[in-house]
């Protein structure tokens, strides 16, 4: 016989308790903090058109050779060599679209969707010390906000709010700021729009041999908040009082913001040709 298998089991997620668990006000929606969404001008009469005989590769300021490497376009030879330069050419004609770095990110326009009011309740500003930052990590800590700050994500603030934040390392090894937003979440009346039921997003792509997944690299950072709204989610740091220019994960209604944008932006386009998971846009391919 076989010796028995040792397997073993590591979490890193934290269980709370119920009883714990900050909720949302279920109330009206306030006038005021409704959405205004807007379609100016057909986005795609601007899309430039198509060669049926794409040129050669020629690196730009923007997509490089080592660009290239990053994206991985065809790892396993699956695309013949002009659709592989045709994938090539479409990434040169959307650049604008590819982020790289921090500062590559974009936000959506105003012009479509008018800046986001955290719908609240009457409360009274909280107040809470921040965890110390730990010294070994602090020059870390320092440029991390420095770079949010470069990047369009953090601006100063004056308020009487004052939120806790901390780190935690991501998988690669680069540090990551979360906000607690609990006490915000408490006075907020809650959104009731949820992305839709994974089953229905994932069944239509079944029978397609070649689909197409898009990840939007900013996801929530890329919804701005309106600057009424910002001083809600100041936090202190060594530069000083910060606060949140756009919607930041862990607020209660983030998501349900961020899905009613895409499924706008992709409404003729649904449930046929693409969908979106908050922000995981799936296209589809043809049917075997």
């Amino acid at each position: 016989m076989l010796p028995p298998l040792h397997l073993e089991h590591n979490s890193f997620t934290t269980y709370k308790c119920v009883d714990k668990k900050v909720r949302p006000i279920a109330g009206p929606f306030p006038k005021e903090a409704r959405v205004l969404r807007n379609i100016p001008e057909d986005p795609l009469i601007t899309l430039p058109p198509l060669s049926p005989n794409p040129p050669k590769f020629i690196p730009s300021t923007k997509i490089t050779h080592e660009c290239l490497e990053i994206l991985n376009l065809n790892p396993e030879g699956f695309l013949w060599l002009e659709k592989d330069k045709l994938f090539q050419h479409i990434m040169q004609l959307n650049e604008e679209a590819l982020a790289f770095e921090e500062t590559d990110r974009g936000t959506l326009k105003e012009s479509y969707f008018s800046p986001y009011i955290y719908p609240t309740v009457p409360h009274t500003p909280w107040v809470y010390k921040n965890i110390p930052i730990p010294p070994g990590i602090k020059d870390q800590v320092v440029q991390l906000l420095r770079d949010k700050i470069k990047a369009g994500v953090y601006e100063p603030s004056q308020s009487a709010y004052w939120s806790r934040w901390f780190c935690v390392v991501k998988k690669n090894g680069k540090l990551r700021i979360v906000h607690d937003l609990q006490p915000l979440n408490k006075v907020s009346i809650r959104d009731a729009g949820l992305p839709p039921i994974i089953n229905d997003f994932v069944t239509p792509y079944a029978g397609c041999p070649c689909n197409t997944v898009f990840d939007l690299f900013w996801g929530f950072d890329a919804r701005k908040v309106h600057p009424a709204s910002r001083d809600l989610t100041a936090f202190q740091t060594p530069l000083g009082l910060l606060c949140l220019t756009s919607m930041p994960m862990g607020y209660t209604n983030s998501p349900a913001e961020f899905q009613n944008s895409m499924s706008f932006v992709l409404q003729d386009e649904i449930p046929n040709k693409a969908n979106i998971f908050i922000d995981d846009c799936g296209i589809q391919g043809p049917l075997t």
